[in-house]
């Protein structure tokens, strides 16, 4: 793949839908970056919505390869944190960057090199809440796909080492800077929450940390 269509690709991922006149970056001339953009619209990598273009499941799946992977997907390690309230809700927070963009999820994100799990979940929740938590417990491990109910490929899959911790005493109405994201307390009966939470969720009730492998359905963006 041509490296203009990959940055198409790529700025499409974190920021979508974009009209012409705002993906197109001021470098490269008209008549070059359309020849590009229809390129990827006849192979289904993206499309107009009317909105401005979008990138398609195909386009979002092509950027998780690397050229030198022979086109395979990469395992993503992650840590996941379930952070509750007094009442046992659970706080998301609105996914911004796809492919899950417009869905519910808890703090969660790869772990850096060096990095125990624990030293990861704590980044993590600091970077995606603002809150500095220092007390997490294990609750063990999730590895869990999305599978394309069409074609069965995996689309994502990834490890994750979840923790949990609760707060207490929190005001009424607390939560976390509105300018880090979109949260909100949940008893999780809402249909708009990534599967995987409920998975994770489930496992506070195992007295000793184990090991969950768990299958979805790929989830749907929502439009």
């Amino acid at each position: 793949m041509h490296h203009y269509q990959k940055k198409i690709l790529v700025t499409l991922a974190n920021d979508s839908p974009l009209r012409f006149t705002k993906l197109k970056p001021a470098t490269i001339p008209n008549n070059t970056f359309s020849y590009h953009l229809k390129y990827l619209l006849e192979t289904g990598y993206i499309e107009n919505s009317p909105n401005g273009y979008r990138a398609t499941r195909k386009g979002l799946k092509s950027i998780e390869y690397s050229e030198s992977s022979k086109a395979i997907l990469p395992l993503k390690v992650l840590t996941m944190s379930l952070i509750l309230d007094d009442k046992k809700r659970v706080l998301l927070r609105r996914r911004t960057s796809s492919p899950v963009r417009g869905w519910y999820g808890i703090p969660s994100g790869m772990i850096h090199e060096a990095e125990s799990t624990e030293t990861a979940a704590q980044r993590e929740i600091k970077e995606k809440t603002g809150l500095t938590l220092a007390a997490l417990t294990f609750k063990g491990l999730l590895d869990f796909r999305y599978i394309n109910k069409s074609t069965q490929d995996t689309y994502v899959h990834a490890i994750a080492f979840i923790y949990t911790t609760q707060l207490k005493g929190l005001p009424d109405g607390f939560l976390p800077d509105p300018s880090i994201g979109e949260f909100m307390w949940s008893d999780l009966q809402r249909n708009d929450i990534l599967p995987e939470v409920m998975v994770a969720f489930d496992m506070l009730k195992n007295k000793k940390p184990g090991i969950n492998a768990v299958e979805f359905d790929e989830p749907v963006m929502p439009q």
